[in-house]
């Protein structure tokens, strides 16, 4: 799978889809630390390409409560909240393919 973003990498480093959906992709390995990172990293990237895009901030706070789940470390949910807050403040523009009640379930997880 790495192999294959990294030629996707250098056909465009910088197409915010591609970026997106690379780390979509990472984020489904929760028990793997190195693909957590990694996507958390791009969706840096992506949202210093774009900040108001809410499907960033929301999986990028999921990928940081995956993260202190894994590591066990409470800084990570901190700043998964501070995800969350930004994504909330997107949220009424986002069209209904996102459930708001899952949205506020994992928000409330990460904040349990």
């Amino acid at each position: 799978v790495l192999e294959s973003f990294e030629i996707a990498n250098q056909i465009s480093s910088n197409a915010l889809e591609i970026l997106f959906q690379q780390a979509t992709i990472l984020s489904t390995y929760r028990d793997n630390i190195r693909c957590l990172t990694l996507a958390c990293q791009i969706l840096v990237r992506v949202l210093q390409q774009d900040s108001h895009l809410f499907k960033a901030w929301y999986l990028r706070a999921q990928v940081l409560t995956d993260i202190g789940l894994f590591e066990q470390d409470p800084s990570h949910f901190v700043d998964a909240c501070h995800n969350y807050e930004k994504a909330h403040t997107l949220l009424s523009d986002v069209d209904d393919t996102v459930k708001k009640e899952d949205f506020y379930w994992k928000w409330g997880f990460c904040l349990a």
